[in-house]
């Protein structure tokens, strides 16, 4: 390859770069099955106020202790949100614990034949969510869609101190900085 196709294809690279960066989007590896990877602060909350923003909340208090909650703009526009979680994990004892937090009556929390928890929520005014545990430690991959379409750019965690908007992909894998 001659070295002008090489430097634009560095600088096609470093753009792209930034791009990802810029938004918020950064994985910090690739699990084996391919799919990414980012780190998740330990003990850490986001704070969150219902009906005003759009989003998918993971939180990891510690000891395989999750939650993953969601939020809806509804103050700004009136209208509920429809988000569809699908929740899975590296455990190989799965999810325990399974609790429903703010839902309505057509929000559900399903244990799904292949350990997984599929989360249905419609968010308005409300934090729907659900706690459960893990072995601690174990990662948590999230695949999140909203109103039928995917939906990684709404999916908000904390890493390094610092809160991310917007999962590299959809699924994404959380993997703990401290069990």
């Amino acid at each position: 390859m001659s070295p002008s196709r090489l430097n634009q294809l560095a600088s096609l690279a470093a753009a792209a770069g930034l791009a990802l960066s810029s938004a918020g989007c950064s994985q910090d590896s690739t699990s084996s099955t391919g799919v990414p990877e980012v780190s998740i602060d330990t003990g850490v909350k986001l704070v969150v106020k219902a009906g005003q923003l759009q989003g998918v909340f993971v939180e990891y208090a510690g000891a395989g202790a999750w939650k993953v909650y969601t939020s809806c703009d509804t103050v700004a526009d009136g209208n509920a949100c429809a988000y569809d979680i699908i929740l899975s994990t590296s455990d190989p004892k799965r999810f325990s614990g399974a609790a429903g937090t703010n839902l309505g009556p057509t929000d559900s929390v399903t244990s799904a034949g292949d350990g997984s928890l599929h989360l249905v929520f419609n968010t308005s005014s409300a934090l729907d969510g659900v706690t459960f545990s893990t072995t601690a430690g174990a990662v948590l991959e999230v695949d999140a869609s909203l109103n039928g379409a995917a939906a990684p750019q709404l999916v908000n965690w904390i890493t390094g101190g610092a809160v991310r908007n917007g999962a590299p992909a959809n699924p994404c894998d959380f993997d703990p900085t401290t069990p």
